[in-house]
């Protein structure tokens, strides 16, 4: 298993760990606590998280307004 490091990794992993699925704005709330100053970098929070969670987890659906609905790699899918 590598070794996560960085806000957004060990966002992902905990949030996917403690709720099993989660969504894009339940990850980024766990990754970045408060909210950006502006549009820009509020958008850039959520690339950020995107771009990290498609090395970690998969997508197994999708929500509105949430975005994609992830799982890590590695865990076992629900009968």
């Amino acid at each position: 298993m590598r070794r996560i490091s960085g806000r957004c990794q060990r966002g992902i992993r905990y949030a996917l760990w403690a709720l099993g699925e989660a969504t894009t704005m339940e990850i980024l709330d766990n990754c970045y606590p408060w909210p950006g100053e502006d549009r820009r970098q509020r958008k850039n929070r959520a690339r950020a998280v995107c771009l990290a969670a498609r090395k970690m987890a998969i997508v197994v659906g999708r929500t509105w307004p949430g975005g994609n609905l992830w799982r890590l790699k590695d865990a076992e899918p629900e009968a």
